[in-house]
């Protein structure tokens, strides 16, 4: 059993930490990102993250599918999604 601590996940911090290092994404993590709605995250989790605390996950999925976005423009689907 691996414990996992997902606490950075949850910050308050609007910007990306490492996102040089986001070079390749999973096509269907990327396409549930796309997905990902602010007010359903907000129903699904309101019992455990402040409304900053979405903001925050928001905000880092909005520069994820962004960068990834200008990626795959830039270097064609083929390359950026597995």
């Amino acid at each position: 059993m691996w414990m996992i601590d997902f606490t950075g996940a949850f910050r308050t911090f609007p910007g990306l930490k490492d996102s040089p290092k986001l070079t390749q994404c999973d096509r269907q993590l990327f396409a549930a990102l796309k997905r990902l709605d602010a007010a359903e995250l907000s129903v699904k989790m309101k019992r455990y993250l402040a409304p900053i605390e979405i903001k925050g996950v928001m905000s880092r999925r909005d520069k994820i599918v962004a960068l990834f976005g200008k990626l795959i423009a830039e270097k064609g689907e083929a390359q950026i999604l597995y």
